[in-house]
């Protein structure tokens, strides 16, 4: 059959009425970048399916909630961590990709956080299906890793944060 919106073939088994595809399914999320005093970042080693990658602590929103409250529970559940004060957003990220097995668009806010490391140390989440790890990590270690880190921009966005001295004067849009 031809496809009439490029002319050509569409793939066997496959009709193609010129109807745009349907987006997958919307999963809005909360992250937090975790900093200690030494200026590294808290990243959680996850196992997801079989793939392996490092990522700041958050997870999707629940039912009512704000991406905020979202943020702070999530830390609360993933590192045990309650009573911390967020940035502003500092960062979004609209990606398409798979949680679990379902393909999802998933959009996140990312916020910032500074904590004594001692204190993240000492305690431990409630939440840690998929976390296999959680690691301090200096930015140079982060961009000469071999496993994966999400958000890709984490380092060049934590170098901004912190030549802005900290006011999170800016806000941008990741990939």
């Amino acid at each position: 059959m031809l496809s009439p919106s490029v002319g050509m073939r569409a793939p066997q088994g496959v009709i193609d009425d010129g109807t745009p595809p349907t987006p997958p399914p919307l999963r809005r999320a909360a992250r937090v970048i975790v900093l200690d005093e030494a200026g590294r970042v808290l990243l959680l080693r996850i196992v997801d399916h079989g793939r392996v990658f490092w990522a700041t602590p958050g997870g999707s929103l629940e039912a009512g909630e704000s991406e905020e409250g979202a943020a702070l529970r999530e830390v609360a559940e993933e590192l045990g961590l309650d009573g911390i004060s967020l940035s502003p957003p500092l960062a979004r990220r609209i990606k398409d990709h798979r949680v679990g097995t379902v393909q999802r668009r998933q959009v996140e806010t990312y916020y910032l956080t500074r904590v004594d490391a001692a204190r993240v140390d000492a305690v431990t989440g409630t939440q840690t299906d998929n976390i296999q790890e959680r690691r301090w990590w200096h930015l140079e270690e982060i961009a000469a890793g071999t496993e994966p880190v999400y958000p890709a921009e984490l380092t060049d966005l934590v170098e901004t944060y912190l030549k802005e001295g900290g006011a999170p004067a800016f806000s941008a849009q990741l990939r």
